[in-house]
């Protein structure tokens, strides 16, 4: 009976630190990146960083609630950036047109 109840209470621990875990950061460099990087952290939220350079297209389709930040590190382009659907997005730092 001592050992379920010391493993129910380490069990309860270890889904309250997962909550409190930082968002994830994902940095990508090429569209497919984007699209892969975009598909992970639908549910989870966080962060995705596109290195310097241009990118023709990318898009986000729909997602969970939890915020989800679009982030350029350093001269970042974007032809095209299309959301569909999408909530709690940012995007920032990046040239798009």
């Amino acid at each position: 009976m001592g050992r379920l109840v010391l493993l129910l209470a380490a069990l309860a621990l270890a889904g309250s630190s997962a909550a409190a875990a930082k968002p994830r950061t994902i940095t990508v460099r090429n569209a497919k990146g984007f699209t892969h990087a975009a598909a992970k952290l639908r549910r989870s939220g966080g962060t995705i960083v596109l290195r310097p350079g241009a990118y023709a297209s990318l898009s986000l389709g729909p997602r969970g609630k939890r915020p989800l930040r679009v982030v350029g590190d350093g001269d970042v382009r974007v032809g095209r950036f299309e959301l569909f659907r999408t909530r709690n997005v940012s995007i920032g730092n990046l040239r798009i047109g």
